[in-house]
C-alpha cells in the first residue's frame, strides 16, 4: 500500500500496510504521522486520502479480530472519508514481517 503516506519510511505498492506492526510511536511533532484515537486500535490519518478524502479511519486487529495497538497489529482496515466524515472507501491491508527491518 502506498498509503497511508509515511514520513519515516519509504513505502511500495503492495497489499501490505507499512502501518501495521510499526513500532514507531505517535506524538505530535515527530514519529507516526498517525494519530492515537481513545478507543483501543483506532487511529486517524489527517490528510489527502487515494480516493480523493480529507482524512481516514484506520482500525488495527490481531489475528483473532481484536482491537490492539499498531506495534501488535496483524490486520488494517482503512476506512477513507471526505469532509464531511462521509465513507468514501474501505481498504484492508496487512502485516509484513519483511518491510520492518530496525
Amino acid at each position: 500500500m502506498l498509503f497511508p503516506v509515511c514520513k519515516n519510511m519509504t513505502t511500495e505498492d503492495s497489499f501490505y500496510s507499512y502501518c501495521v506492526g510499526c513500532k514507531i510511536k505517535y506524538d505530535e511533532n515527530k514519529g507516526c504521522t498517525l494519530i492515537r484515537q481513545a478507543e483501543l486500535g483506532k487511529y486517524l490519518y489527517p490528510g489527502t486520502t487515494p480516493s480523493g478524502g480529507e482524512s481516514a479511519i484506520l482500525y488495527f486487529r490481531d489475528e483473532n479480530d481484536n482491537p490492539v495497538e499498531k506495534w501488535d497489529a496483524k490486520f488494517v482496515e482503512i476506512q477513507e472519508l471526505d469532509d464531511n466524515g462521509r465513507l468514501l472507501n474501505i481498504e484492508h491491508g496487512t502485516f509484513d514481517p519483511y518491510a520492518l527491518r530496525e
